[in-house]
């Protein structure tokens, strides 16, 4: 009987979990593939995210890829980066200022001032969140045949109905391109170009905010980067 109980309490809190379950849109999220599209050469450990060039109008678009690319490279347990005091020293020497771009001819002088076996840079060529309220229409099936009281001869038919308001319209769209640049040889080892989009109305998913469209899109992309920096 106790057991009997616990497997109906455990069947309602898995169905009422799905139920509440966050629904993501396979569009805002990476899945990883079976095989990587590129092999990263054992010796490159150390490496540097110099600041990437921003090219959009969002101010801090550039800072916001390349702190979650760090994150996502910690995360594979390969790499050693180096820190942002060292990176703040180097671009000081080299008189980068603060948004840390550096020339195609800088690269290898950088890393080894760094100590970096590698360097990646890029450019952010897209960021992209905007609103805008549209018209959205649907027709309500009406509620069929209404039986009316016996008195009367006939029942009356409720016809369709047409409902018209305005909803709002997200879309945001991200982005980049990334280099890895091997410091011994000057040469670039690995690039990657990420670009994506996503739409959609408010009621279509359980999204109510451009914002949080645009973190799992920024989080994605980078996601989608950093599993080809896994190497094997």
């Amino acid at each position: 009987m106790n057991a009997r109980l616990i497997l109906v309490v455990l069947l309602i809190i898995s169905v009422c979990g799905c139920i509440h379950m966050e629904k993501i849109p396979l569009e805002l999220k990476f899945i990883a593939q079976k095989e990587r599209g590129c092999i990263i050469p054992d010796g490159i450990q150390r490496i540097a995210i110099m600041g990437l060039q921003n090219l959009t109008e969002e101010k801090v678009a550039n800072e916001k890829i390349s702190g979650l690319l760090s994150s996502e490279i910690m995360k594979l347990n390969r790499y050693s980066l180096i820190e942002r005091i060292q990176l703040e020293k180097v671009m000081k020497e080299l008189a980068l200022g603060m948004s840390g771009v550096i020339r195609d001819d800088q690269i290898q002088q950088a890393g080894k001032l760094l100590g970096a076996q590698a360097i990646i840079v890029g450019e952010v060529t897209n960021y992209v969140h905007k609103v805008e309220n549209i018209p959205y229409e649907y027709e309500s099936k009406g509620a069929g045949i209404l039986p009316l009281p016996p008195e009367e001869e006939a029942d009356i038919i409720v016809p369709s109905e047409k409902h018209r308001y305005m909803v709002e319209k997200y879309f945001c769209a991200i982005g980049f391109n990334l280099r890895m640049v091997d410091i011994e040889t000057g040469k670039i080892i690995w690039a990657k170009e990420v670009s994506r989009s996503f739409s959609c109305r408010e009621g279509e998913y359980d999204i109510h905010s451009v914002d949080y469209i645009m973190d799992k899109l920024v989080k994605a992309s980078v996601e989608e980067a950093a599993w080809e920096l896994h190497g094997q």
